[in-house]
């Protein structure tokens, strides 16, 4: 080690911080304390010497992770795995909302076969129930068939029709409490409007239709 100074000058005694021995290893202090296999420099500011310290202490397997080769202060050495069968406890959503499963680290999420939402539900563009569309329009359309089961279905809650030939007809959605259904015929022709299913229409029976 080489110490200089100005002219006049006599400088302090050195104080020994890190010392390269021979082979190369790295003390530390006047002591020149070598660090044990495993550990790191460590810093300890600008006014004293860094210290030796350990990566980790230890690592510990658990459900689903495995550890292979290293241990203790030399975890490097080794390899960390976590098993592609971890898995996860199942959860059980709100009833009648949602429920969630975990088989084999899978997790599949369910909606029960009556939702019951929590609070309000709000539909950004349409609603649509067994086919039809509420608070929906449909123009163009062509009526069809001479029976219930052969006439145009209609799914919305506004509907032109502007095409129809002698006898043909549209098939209405299943009724519902308030649910209300507009027609428009702007063909040449009387449409013929069918009840859905046994719905009727009127008093009439089931599968009968009137003329619009």
């Amino acid at each position: 080690m080489f110490q200089t100074g100005p002219a006049g000058v006599t400088p302090s005694a050195p104080t020994t911080a890190l010392t390269i021995n021979a082979g190369g290893a790295i003390g530390v202090g006047s002591s020149n304390t070598i660090g044990a296999s495993g550990t790191v420099l460590t810093s300890a500011g600008s006014t004293a010497p860094p210290t030796w310290s350990s990566i980790v202490n230890s690592i510990t397997a658990g459900t689903g992770i495995s550890i292979t080769g290293g241990s203790g202060s030399s975890p490097y050495t080794g390899a960390i795995t976590i098993a592609s069968t971890a898995t996860t406890s199942s959860v059980l959503g709100t009833a009648n909302q949602i429920d969630a499963s975990t088989v084999s680290g899978v997790t599949t999420l369910s909606l029960d076969s009556a939702l019951i939402a929590p609070g309000s539900v709000v539909v950004t563009t349409n609603l649509t129930i067994d086919g039809f569309t509420y608070e929906s329009s449909a123009t163009n359309i062509t009526a069809a068939g001479t029976t219930q089961g052969t006439a145009t279905a209609l799914t919305k809650s506004y509907n032109v029709v502007t095409t129809a030939a002698a006898g043909t007809g549209v098939l209405l959605p299943a009724s519902g409490i308030g649910l209300e259904i507009t027609i428009v015929n702007a063909s040449t022709n009387s449409i013929l409007v069918y009840a859905a299913g046994s719905d009727v229409i009127d008093s009439e029976q089931s599968g009968s239709n009137t003329s619009v």
